[in-house]
């Protein structure tokens, strides 16, 4: 290994920082004939990384919003405001939800709201924006992971293999091509750029090591299993930085020895960690709690870690199987097949790779790498704080992939080493690979195009997720297909009786279809389980089903619930008001409207229905003014205009009530009320005198 010809630690770094780059070198020689001539250049490599991923990419430009975008996007009431940036730093991630108390859940991710804000204002609802800059930062943990892995190897080849590997890995999807999953591309690329630069920093100690606690804590920040970096940079610098001299004899104490020194080179890393770990209490008021839907217990979830590593371990062998859903089954006794089966498997790969690499020249790199790919899956082994319906997810794997697709590359690096004709094969097998997982990459970004496929894609990989069946019935809901919403619905309760959403969704359905008694009886069931979580506004639609399905006092207490709370106390009564209309107590309706229209005057149904109520009266000239109002805040409403048409004929004012219609109709042309009483209006005025025309 001496006399090998490898490119040397640099010779003008002093004293213990360049020994520190030389045993770096000693322990993971590098292969001189694994550098082809096309990658001699510093920019090929990087270029090729980033231009393969790139170009696999482009397909997810024209997904839409999907599954958490809406809520987090498209429905944030603040997402708008400036303020929910900053003050994302002090709460949950879904802080900004309207019902329930502090904290919402169970995250503590605050630079994945201040993403979100600052591309709400960038793009708007605009999806194409939000892709493109989540593909460009998956792009960014790409260039990281080939400066890391070059550094590493001080191989092109491996760094841009496996740099490109983890750019196309199918299993990346969900992370790199879903907007709401920023918080893991912004960890990747943080995370790998701080170890890398904490890795290098004897080329440049102050400047080097500051860049990597920069980014260290912008990790944190981005995903709580950020808090494993420190024991990967441990890791590192016990395994590979710190090689040991020849005549060193592994003992107890000298083991503990460069532990102790390895924990002294990356303490400022655990001290932040620790500290976010307290302001992580202080905003939460924990570390970690199970998730509200997910009742397993400790003994369950210990007997079926085994279990979800041979997922996570199958879907890194086997990329292409990644998806949107994956079912898992908790195992319940250690004599389940759930639990041994894995167990013995992991005994006879652990056996594999040991046989394969304890002797091999960079079996101290394998070793890191493989400390990676299993610190960076422990932090989802608590499965006890993960919803049930999505114990297993792709994007959970996207940080240990990075480590598992440097291995393939090395190995790879050294069968292109030999020459001759093994190095061709080697060529042409690496280059198989990027281009299948690229395939497969490609493929599975259309999972995410739109929510029907989404969830569609879901049932078909995990039938029994009544998460997937819940949504796919809004879907079919949204799309007026009241059937096969309503089978996905009884589907979901079918599957767990004590689904309060499904519950509550099917009872809306009923209620659309006029099956108001079902509708009642659903919507107070789903109220019993889902009063801890219930938004202000489920108060108004229970008003509303009660008083259709004849329970008027039931109605006017679901009203004064409602009129409790700030959010929903003008709403309140403009239900009262609609159900005052309903009755026909028009009076009392219009007493509602008058003082409601002065309180909130920006809230267009009001004054609508305002309108409608004095044009009942015969008051068409207040109608009038109350529908013009309406018109200012809702212009292309054409039923609005047609109303306004209506009663300005009402009040002889032909022309304007023609030119009511003339817009509706420019607004929906197959509006055949407004054609009728526009042809009904134009009839007197065009057969009038000229000097009778009004």
């Amino acid at each position: 290994m001496a006399k090998s010809k490898k490119r040397e630690a640099p010779t003008n770094v002093p004293g213990a920082a360049g020994r520190r780059l030389k045993t770096a070198a000693a322990a993971h020689p590098a292969r001189r004939a694994a550098q082809a001539s096309i990658f001699d250049s510093p920019i090929i490599g990087p270029a090729i990384a980033l231009g393969v991923t790139l170009v696999v990419y482009l397909r997810c430009f024209g997904n839409a919003f999907v599954y958490d975008d809406h809520e987090m996007i498209i429905l944030n009431p603040l997402i708008g405001d400036w303020s929910f940036i900053w003050r994302s730093f002090w709460h949950d991630v879904w802080w900004f939800r309207p019902a329930g108390a502090f904290p919402k859940s169970s995250y503590y991710r605050p630079l994945q709201d201040v993403w979100l804000g600052t591309q709400y204002h960038l793009f708007g609802l605009n999806p194409v924006g939000w892709h493109v800059s989540i593909v460009l930062v998956h792009l960014a943990a790409v260039f990281f992971l080939y400066q890391l892995a070059l550094f590493l190897t001080r191989s092109r080849w491996t760094a841009t293999v496996g740099a490109t590997l983890f750019g196309v890995m199918p299993t990346g999807v969900q992370a790199a091509a879903w907007p709401c999953a920023i918080p893991f591309p912004l960890l990747a690329a943080f995370g790998i750029g701080s170890v890398w630069m904490f890795a290098s920093r004897a080329q440049a100690p102050q400047r080097r090591l500051l860049i990597s606690i920069v980014l260290f804590v912008a990790a944190l920040l981005s995903h709580e299993e950020a808090v494993m970096l420190p024991a990967i940079m441990l890791a590192y610098v016990f395994i590979i930085e710190d090689v040991p001299g020849p005549d060193y004899q592994p003992l107890f104490r000298g083991l503990s020895g460069r532990a102790i020194r390895a924990l002294g080179k990356t303490a400022p890393y655990f001290v932040l960690a620790a500290v976010y770990l307290c302001v992580r209490v202080a905003v939460l008021g924990f570390i970690s709690r199970n998730s509200r839907n997910n009742h397993a217990t400790f003994g369950q979830v210990a007997i079926s870690i085994p279990s979800a590593l041979a997922h996570y371990a199958t879907l890194l062998i086997m990329p292409w199987t990644a998806g949107p859903a994956h079912a898992f089954t908790f195992a319940n006794t250690p004599d389940s097949p759930i639990f041994y089966l894995p167990l013995i498997g992991f005994a006879a790969l652990a056996g594999a790779v040991y046989l394969l690499v304890h002797r091999h020249p960079h079996r101290r790199l394998y070793c890191f790498l493989i400390v990676w790919i299993l610190l960076e899956i422990a932090p989802v082994m608590n499965l006890g704080g993960l919803m049930k319906v999505m114990l297993v997810q792709d994007r959970y794997l996207y940080m240990a992939s990075a480590g598992f697709t440097l291995i393939l590359a090395d190995i790879a690096a050294g069968f292109v080493a030999r020459g001759g004709e093994t190095r061709q094969l080697a060529i042409a097998i690496s280059i198989t690979i990027i281009a299948l997982y690229g395939v497969c990459a490609w493929e599975v970004q259309g999972y995410y195009h739109d929510e029907y496929r989404l969830f569609t894609k879901c049932i078909q990989e995990d039938p029994a997720s009544t998460l997937c069946h819940g949504r796919l019935g809004m879907v079919l809901e949204n799309q007026h297909d009241l059937t096969g919403a309503e089978d996905e619905f009884r589907t979901v309760m079918r599957l767990d009786s004590g689904d309060g959403a499904a519950l509550y969704n099917l009872s809306r359905l009923h209620a659309i279809e006029g099956r108001y008694g079902e509708s009642w009886d659903e919507m107070t069931r789903a109220f019993k389980l889902l009063k801890s979580v219930l938004p202000p506004t489920f108060y108004l639609e229970l008003a509303d089903v009660a008083d259709r399905a004849g329970h008027r006092d039931a109605a006017e207490a679901a009203l004064a619930q409602a009129a409790a709370d700030p959010r929903t106390a003008a709403a309140s009564e403009y239900i009262r008001a609609v159900i005052a209309v309903r009755h026909g107590e028009l009076a009392d309706a219009e007493n509602l409207l008058r003082t409601l229209s002065l309180r909130t005057p920006n809230y267009p149904q009001v004054w609508t229905l305002y309108g409608d109520v004095l044009a009942r009266r015969n008051d068409n000239q207040d109608a009038v003014a109350a529908y013009r109002h309406a018109i200012m805040l809702r212009p292309r409403d054409a039923e609005l205009r047609l109303s306004l048409a209506l009663n300005l004929r009402a009040l002889g004012q032909d022309r304007d009530a023609i030119q009511q219609c003339r817009t509706a109709l420019m607004i929906q042309p197959d509006n055949q009320q407004a054609r009728a009483l526009m042809a009904e209006l134009q009839k007197p005025v065009e057969s009038a005198p000229t000097g009778l025309m009004r």
